[in-house]
């Protein structure tokens, strides 16, 4: 029973292990979409090419879809949830700002559009330094989980090795035993043999 209770425990915490690195793989996917949609506003800015439009909807789509995943994947520890709704927040007003930047370029004078461009990049640079310190105090916690959770499953295995140990120590003592009584029984019997037969030959004596 203790084995297995230790056995069950054990595949636990390399579940939840193993969740940990997945939810560090996926905020690290976010982050770097995230920094990625400056980046494309920037090309379309330069080169006025739609194509870096195209590639802003399409990132914008898929990271929301990834953070509502992420909001998913820690829904079972609000401390960690909390930080990806601060960043799923976060990261509309940077959709937005970029948005409603490239939409209003087509009815500003130059003077206006320099000045518009200007503001949303420097609206958009605090948002991404926000960003980065959500992420940054969000991976620093997971982190954490993710070495207690480790700590935790050394401890289960190396139990879990002790009893085995311990058993198998305790059924050798079991085996050496029986081997122990079983030859000084048959020892007995082959004494107890010995004199009966030695008691028949001197009866016939």
């Amino acid at each position: 029973l203790i084995t297995y209770q230790n056995i069950e425990k054990y595949k636990d915490d390399l579940k939840m292990i193993n969740h940990s690195n997945d939810v560090l793989k996926k905020i690290e996917h976010v982050n770097y979409n995230l920094i990625q949609i400056p980046l494309l506003r920037r090309g379309f800015t330069i080169t006025a090419d739609q194509t870096y439009i195209t590639k802003l909807d399409s990132l914008s789509e898929s990271l929301k879809n990834e953070i509502h995943t992420l909001q998913e994947m820690v829904s079972d520890n609000r401390e960690q949830e909390i930080r990806i709704i601060l960043l799923d927040s976060v990261s509309s007003e940077i959709i937005s700002s970029v948005n409603s930047a490239n939409s209003d370029s087509v009815m500003q004078s130059e003077n206006e559009y320099i000045m518009n461009q200007k503001d949303v990049t420097n609206e958009v640079q605090k948002n991404i330094k926000e960003a980065n310190d959500i992420t940054e105090s969000f991976v620093k916690k997971e982190v954490t989980l993710l070495n207690n959770r480790s700590f935790k499953a050394d401890e289960t295995n190396s139990t879990i090795q002790k009893f085995i140990i311990v058993t198998g120590l305790f059924s050798f003592v079991v085996i050496g035993l029986s081997l122990l009584i079983s030859g000084k029984l048959i020892k007995n019997k082959s004494i107890a043999e010995d004199l009966l037969l030695k008691s028949f030959e001197e009866l016939e004596d």
